[in-house]
C-alpha cells in the first residue's frame, strides 16, 4: 500500500502548536507577575490569564493532532500496513483529510483521538470520562457529532470528484475511527460505521469490504487522485 502524506501541512500545524503553547505560558506568567506587582491592574492581569489559557489550549490541541508520535494520522497509517498495492492512503492532500483508495472505491476516515468510553445511545453520542472530563478544558477536543462530520466529508469528496469532469461513478463511504487504545466503544445502532483502530483492518477486509470496481475504473481513479499529490510530499510503500 502506498501512503501519501502532506508533511508540510503537518509541520506547519505542529509549529503552530509549539509557538502557541510557548506564547500562552509567557502570557500566563506575565499576567501572574502583573497581578502580584500592582493589584490595580487586576482586570488587565485577569484578561491576560484568560488569553494565556486560550493560547495554551490551542497549543495542546495542535500538539496532540500534529506533533505527537501517536498522532491520529500516524496511527491510521500504521493500522493500515499490510494492504496490497491496490490500496493508497492520502493524508492532508485531497479536499478531505484522510482518504483510502481501495479496489471498491473510496473510504473516508473521520479520526477521533478521545479516550474513555464512547457511547451512542438513544440517538445521541456521549463521551464518558468520569473525572477525566475536566481534560476537555485543557486541550482535549470534544467528541462532537461524528455522523455529521462523516456526511459532510462524503459530500465534499463527491462534489470534488464531480468537478474533475470524470463521469466515473465512484462509491464513497465514511467511517469513524477512534485512534486511542484507551477508547472503549459502546455503540447501539449508530448512524454511521464506527470502529476502533484495532478493529479497522478486519472491518475493511470483512464487514466493510466493497465489491471491486473494474481494473479500468481502478486505474482511472488512481490516476485522478495521484495527480493531486504535490511534489516533495512523502510517499511510502507499506
Amino acid at each position: 500500500m502506498k501512503v501519501y502524506v502532506n508533511d508540510r501541512y503537518i509541520k506547519r500545524r505542529a509549529s503552530i502548536g509549539k509557538w502557541a503553547s510557548l506564547l500562552g505560558l509567557a502570557v500566563l506568567a506575565g499576567g501572574f507577575v502583573l497581578s502580584l506587582r500592582d493589584p490595580r491592574f487586576f482586570i488587565v492581569s485577569f484578561a491576560t490569564l484568560i488569553l494565556g489559557f486560550l493560547l495554551s489550549n490551542v497549543g495542546i490541541y495542535y500538539a496532540n493532532r500534529y506533533a505527537r508520535p501517536d498522532r491520529p494520522d500516524a496511527v491510521l497509517a500504521q493500522t493500515l500496513k499490510g494492504f496490497d498495492k491496490r490500496y493508497a492512503l492520502y493524508q492532508f492532500i485531497l479536499p478531505v483529510s484522510h482518504v483510502l483508495r481501495e479496489p471498491g472505491g473510496l473510504t473516508i476516515f473521520t479520526l477521533k483521538p478521545q479516550e474513555g468510553e464512547i457511547a451512542f445511545e438513544d440517538g445521541k453520542w456521549r463521551h464518558r470520562q468520569g473525572w477525566g472530563r475536566l481534560l476537555r478544558w485543557v486541550g482535549q477536543e470534544g467528541l462532537g457529532k461524528p455522523d455529521r462530520e462523516v456526511d459532510l466529508d462524503i459530500q465534499t469528496m463527491q462534489d470534488w470528484l464531480q468537478k474533475q469532469g470524470d463521469d466515473q461513478e465512484v462509491p464513497v463511504r465514511g467511517v469513524v475511527v477512534f485512534t486511542s487504545p484507551k477508547a472503549s466503544l459502546q455503540l447501539d445502532n449508530p448512524p454511521v460505521d464506527a470502529v476502533s483502530a484495532k478493529q479497522l483492518t478486519g472491518w475493511l477486509r470483512k464487514i466493510g469490504r466493497l465489491p471491486p470496481l473494474s481494473k479500468e475504473d481502478q486505474g482511472r481513479l488512481a490516476e485522478l487522485l495521484d495527480q493531486e499529490v504535490p511534489g516533495g510530499e512523502s510517499e511510502a510503500d507499506e
